[in-house]
C-alpha cells in the first residue's frame, strides 16, 4: 500500500526590485565632463510628456534581454548637487536578478546615454554640459562618475514588518490569554497554553 504525505509550506518572496539611486552628480567624471544637475533633472522630467518610463539598461546595451527595468522620470530631483531617481529592476529575468544582486551588494553604479544640446568649455578644459537629451539610464559596475550609487533597495518585508509584528502580538495574546472573559489560576492557564501549543500532526493517507 502506498501512502501520500500531506504538508503545508509557505514561500516568502521579499524582493520587490524597487530602488532609489544617485545617477548623476556635479562632480567631474573620468572623461572630464560635468553634467549640471538641474539640466539632468530637466532632461529626465521631459520624459513625463511621453507617458513612458526611461529604460534601465545593462552596460548601455539595447538588446531586449539587457533592458533590466526602468527609471520613473517624475521621480528625478536634485539634492546637494546630486540627481536622485526611483526605479524598478525586473526580477522576472535572469539579467534583472543579477543586476538586483549587484544593487544590493553596493557595487552598482550608473551612467546614461545622451545627446548634448548645450555645453560650455571651462578654462581648465572641463566640459560643462548644460543641456542634454537622455535616452537611457544604464546600470554598470564601472560608471564614468564614481559618485553614482544605489541609495536604497526595497523588499516586501520593509512594508509589512509592522503588520507581521502586530499579528504576532495578537496571536500571542490569543494563545495565552483567557477565553470568553473568564479568569484561570496558574495551573489552568499552563494547561490551556500547553494545549494551544500542541504540535500539529501531519497525517499520511492511503492512495487506492
Amino acid at each position: 500500500m502506498q501512502h501520500m504525505t500531506v504538508k503545508a509550506a509557505v514561500e516568502t518572496v521579499t524582493d520587490q526590485g524597487i530602488f532609489e539611486a544617485v545617477i548623476s552628480t556635479s562632480a567631474v567624471d573620468r572623461e572630464r565632463d560635468v553634467v549640471v544637475p538641474s539640466a539632468m533633472v530637466d532632461a529626465l522630467h521631459a520624459w513625463t510628456s511621453t507617458g513612458k518610463k526611461i529604460p534601465l539598461a545593462w552596460n548601455h546595451s539595447s538588446n531586449p534581454e539587457d533592458i533590466v527595468g526602468f527609471v520613473d522620470p517624475a521621480s528625478a530631483l536634485e539634492t546637494s548637487g546630486e540627481v536622485m531617481v526611483a526605479g524598478r529592476v525586473d526580477l522576472n529575468t535572469e539579467r534583472g536578478r543579477e543586476v538586483w544582486r549587484l544593487a544590493k551588494s553596493g557595487t552598482l553604479g550608473f551612467s546614461f546615454g545622451y545627446l548634448t544640446t548645450d555645453e560650455y568649455k571651462r578654462p581648465d578644459g572641463t566640459r560643462e554640459i548644460r543641456g542634454l537629451d537622455v535616452f537611457e539610464i544604464t546600470a554598470t559596475s564601472t560608471p564614468m562618475n564614481a559618485d553614482t550609487r544605489v541609495v536604497s533597495t526595497k523588499a516586501i518585508d520593509d512594508e509589512y514588518d509592522c503588520v507581521r509584528s502586530e499579528i504576532s502580538r495578537r496571536m500571542f495574546d490569543l494563545l495565552t490569554g483567557p477565553i470568553d472573559g473568564k479568569s484561570f489560576d496558574a495551573t489552568e492557564e499552563e494547561s490551556l497554553v500547553t494545549k494551544r501549543h500542541a504540535p500539529i500532526t501531519v497525517k499520511s493517507y492511503p492512495i487506492d
